[in-house]
This record gives C-alpha cells, sequence and structure tokens, in this order.
C-alpha cells in the first residue's frame, strides 16, 4: 500500500511541476516527517546534477509511530547494467541509501539503523528481483540460494542511516517501516531511468 501510494504521489508531484521532495514537504502534515525529508535531502544533496543514465528518488512512510524518509540514488549506464556476477547479474543498481526516521524516545539507535537496512534490503529486493516462478506446476526457486533476494551485488555502495529525536515522550518503534520506504524508492528511481509509464511497474 505504501509503495501505490507513494508511486500515486510522484505521478500527482509530477502533474504539479514539483519534484518528489518539494511536493512531499510541502503537504506533509505532521512535522516530524518533514524534519525527515529535510535530513535526507540534505545528507543526499538532492536535486543535484546527475550523469545521464542515473537519478535520486524520494519517498516516505509512517508506522509505529515512526515517520520515515529514504532518499535513493540509482545507476543504471551500460557499465553497470551489463555486469553480472555468478548466479545473477545486477541490472540497474541502487548506489546509495540515506534514511532518517523521526520517533519518540530512540532507546536504542543502532538497532533502528539495523531495522531501516534490513527494510530497505527487502524493498529493493520486492523492486527488482523477488519473484516465485513456476514451470509444469513446479517452483523453479528451491531456496534463499536461487531467490531473487537482495545480495551483495545489488547492495548500495553507500548507505546512511539517520536517527531523530523528535522530543516526543511516547515510546515508537521502526517495525517493517522501511520496507515501505525503501520498497517505494527504489520503485520511483527504477521509474526515472527506464522512463516508462507508473503502471507499468
Amino acid at each position: 500500500v505504501a509503495v501505490a501510494r507513494e508511486l500515486l504521489v510522484e505521478d500527482i508531484a509530477e502533474s504539479f511541476g514539483m519534484d518528489g521532495y518539494q511536493f512531499r514537504r510541502a503537504f506533509a502534515k505532521n512535522p516530524s516527517m518533514v524534519a525527515a525529508l529535510d535530513a535526507v535531502a540534505k545528507r543526499g544533496d538532492w536535486g543535484r546534477t546527475m550523469p545521464a543514465g542515473t537519478a535520486q528518488a524520494i519517498a516516505i512512510h509512517g508506522e509505529y509511530k515512526c515517520q520515515l524518509a529514504c532518499l535513493m540514488e540509482i545507476d543504471n549506464r551500460p557499465a553497470t547494467v551489463k555486469h553480472h556476477e555468478a548466479m545473477g547479474g545486477i541490472g540497474p543498481r541502487i548506489t546509495k541509501a540515506i534514511f532518517a526516521g523521526a520517533m519518540g524516545i530512540p532507546m536504542n539507535p543502532d538497532q533502528c539503523k539495523a531495522q531501516f537496512m534490513g527494510g530497505m534490503m527487502d524493498g529493493i529486493a520486492a523492486a527488482y528481483a523477488e519473484a516465485c516462478d513456476w514451470q509444469d506446476g513446479l517452483p523453479l526457486q528451491g531456496g534463499w540460494d536461487d531467490y531473487g533476494w537482495t545480495r551483495h551485488w545489488d547492495c548500495p555502495l553507500e548507505y546512511d542511516f539517520i536517527v531523530i529525536d523528535d522530543g516526543s515522550l511516547v515510546p515508537s518503534g521502526t517495525g517493517e517501516t522501511g520496507n515501505g520506504a525503501g520498497y517505494a524508492a527504489a520503485a520511483i528511481a527504477l521509474q526515472k531511468v527506464l522512463k516508462i509509464g507508473r503502471a507499468h511497474v
């Protein structure tokens, strides 16, 4: 649901002549979400000129009283797409991921960062590679060795996680918040470099 929402938001932003960050910031009602958006935009140098075949994407998700923003950068240049690894290839690759989560009482910031990282890995896999394929009534994936989850060669070369104490005294959590934001940012990034219609992702 978060991914569908963020893809639609990206469409609406484009129709307003605004980029994803500007639009989300302008209409975000939660100050903590604005803080998270500003944090990733600043850390990721949002809006800078990038080489052809690369792009930035931004997405948000709020859950478990955590307001999370994710910025991703993607590389779809020939040298990256044509590179292959044993047991798989990488195709377009997320090269940078930055998460910022605003939450109350971050008791263990390192654990928060770990949860965001796990969500990022799940999100990239869901956007690019995960599938259960069948042929003649039999599954083609037999386990983690040949399932399309995020591998080392799919991982961002750079990732950063910003934990924001929003001053709230209400305990919160991270849960799978990173999955929704990460999945959405990866999907939006892919759309940008492939220049395909929103309905086809």
